[in-house]
């Protein structure tokens, strides 16, 4: 789907960013979301996408640090709309807006519209925040610890319900990038984008997440840096039909003092294109004819749907041409796979 970009009150464009291939394996190495989505050009080139994206997060980093002289001088709220893929080692146009409610900068190629960012500052004087964090002293000495996965989960759709919770201590890999920060994106907020990403794509949902909605909100007495974060992550919401996990989260330091509170939605994908024959062949309706002497062409049936209609119709009894653009090495794997099948 192609989005145009909003026709923004004032509009221009600041910038042009381009991602390397080497700031997202560093993104990765630092924030801990080694989502082979991102730093596995193999498993990456068997998605929909058909090789790596940036990391979310680092594409929202790497867009306020194009516009930092225009953001506020202390952020108060971000909300992002990550709406399509972005690529590494690919121009994008970042353009920026502002008005007295907020300041919106959008990044795309050209006339697209990839993300979207909606920076708030603060109106009136920081105050300390009245929310309980009695939740940081209860962590296990343990927890209190930190540990990040090296693997993300691997959870399927029916186990993600809503309740589900998960808590912990997270720290990065030293400071960030000195590029990613500056200006009101202190090393702290940096931390904070970080740990959305490592949640997302390393525990909730995991292996099989793509980060769709980010909502943030800082606390007005946040430090602007911070060893390790506690947190706690909360399933709101699982729709099923259309593959969606809404998720609250509440960031705080191990002394429970609270640095920021988020929504976050993210999009569970399909598994990775694996066409299980026996699965396949036990869902078939057997009582039905056969397909023997037929002939189909599928397209795009190197992965995914298109793999899975190609083996189903080679299991019906078709003789089943498969053509694919470049995955030659998923499709010489399905047709060996249905060869021994």
């Amino acid at each position: 789907m192609v989005h145009t970009m909003q026709q923004l009150s004032s509009a221009e464009v600041k910038e042009a960013i381009r991602v390397s291939g080497s700031h997202v394996s560093r993104f990765g190495n630092w924030s801990g979301d080694c989502n082979p989505l991102h730093v596995d050009p193999a498993v990456a080139s068997r998605t929909y996408f058909g090789r790596p994206i940036v990391h979310g997060a680092l594409v929202v980093l790497e867009a306020l640090a194009a516009v930092r002289d225009e953001l506020p001088e202390r952020l108060a709220r971000l909300d992002v709309e990550f709406r399509e893929a972005v690529y590494p080692e690919q121009a994008y146009e970042v353009c920026l807006a502002c008005d007295q409610e907020q300041v919106t900068v959008e990044v795309g190629p050209e006339a697209a519209s990839a993300l979207i960012i909606r920076c708030a500052g603060e109106r009136q004087p920081a105050e300390v925040c009245s929310a309980r964090t009695d939740w940081v002293r209860a962590l296990k000495r343990e927890e209190l610890g930190g540990s990040r996965r090296e693997r993300p989960a691997d959870r399927e759709l029916d186990q993600l319900r809503a309740g589900l919770e998960l808590s912990g201590v997270y720290s990065a890999a030293g400071e960030p990038d000195e590029n990613w920060v500056g200006g009101p994106v202190t090393p702290a907020v940096a931390k904070v984008l970080a740990l959305c990403s490592y949640l997302v794509g390393m525990e909730l949902p995991g292996l099989r997440s793509l980060f769709t909605r980010l909502r943030l909100q800082f606390d007005g007495a946040a430090p602007a840096d911070v060893d390790a974060l506690a947190y706690r992550l909360r399933i709101t919401r699982c729709d099923r039909a259309f593959r969606m996990v809404d998720a609250s989260l509440e960031v705080a330091t191990c002394e429970g003092v609270l640095i920021a509170s988020a929504e976050l939605r993210s999009y569970v994908r399909f598994s990775p294109t694996t066409t299980d024959l026996s699965k396949l062949s036990a869902a078939l309706d057997r009582s039905k004819e056969g397909l023997a002497g037929k002939v189909a062409l599928v397209c795009g049936a190197s992965r995914g749907l298109g793999a899975d209609l190609a083996a189903a119709l080679a299991i019906s009894g078709c003789r089943v041409y498969a053509a694919y653009r470049s995955s030659r090495a998923d499709a010489e794997r399905l047709n060996n796979s249905e060869n021994k099948g």
